[in-house]
């Protein structure tokens, strides 16, 4: 309401993918705002889109030791279903 930026998310369509699908790139909440229902506005309003594009799936990654954000994103309804695998070059 103050013109306060106070989130922001990145989110990649995949539209001709096999299955099309939208995947979080990113998702920052300021952590003033954080517990303040910002990063839910982000993810509904990123779930509206989707639902609007006939898209069926969400995806993200969160590092292993981000707890804070993977119980936020347990309670968005996201569950674990990969392991995401790296290998530094």
């Amino acid at each position: 309401d103050a013109g306060v930026l106070e989130g922001a998310a990145i989110a990649v369509w995949e539209l001709d993918a096999p299955t099309p699908h939208v995947v979080i790139a990113d998702l920052v909440v300021d952590p003033g705002a954080r517990s303040g229902g910002v990063g839910h506005a982000l993810v509904a309003f990123i779930e509206a889109e989707a639902r609007a594009r006939g898209i069926g799936w969400a995806f993200l990654e969160s590092g292993l030791g981000n707890e804070r954000a993977h119980h936020f994103f347990e309670r968005e309804g996201f569950a674990v279903v990969s392991k995401v695998f790296a290998k530094r070059l």
